[in-house]
């Protein structure tokens, strides 16, 4: 159990130091996930890359809240970057292949074979 809490304590800090990014860079994110993911990983890179040099600042659990807050701002900054780049899919049939899009297909399929019959 004694491991189970600094994975607990990045997923907090995470998923807090994501929504403050966001709304800091006015860029809100509709989707949870999108708000802990980018975060989370910067705060293992961070973790891994910076706290050994870190030898002074708060610590939480592990976590230190210094490079926390650094690496979770350079995920978000990157998040932004990259969702400001996307370039939306160019084809169309692929909202055909939907779900919904099949059943209305094999609906309006067997009308006409219906219609055909009579």
């Amino acid at each position: 159990m004694e491991q189970l809490a600094p994975v607990v304590t990045m997923v907090v800090f995470a998923y807090a130091f994501g929504v403050v990014w966001h709304h800091v860079l006015e860029r809100p994110s509709t989707h949870w996930l999108r708000m802990v993911g980018y975060p989370l990983v910067g705060i293992i890179l961070g973790e891994g890359l910076w706290a050994s040099y870190l030898v002074a600042g708060p610590e939480i659990l592990g976590i230190h809240v210094v490079v926390a807050l650094f690496a979770t701002f350079t995920a978000v900054s990157l998040e932004a970057v990259v969702e400001s780049r996307k370039v939306p899919f160019p084809f169309r049939f692929i909202e055909n292949l939907t779900i919904n899009g099949n059943k209305s297909r094999r609906k309006n399929a067997r009308a006409t074979a219906s219609a055909k019959a009579r």
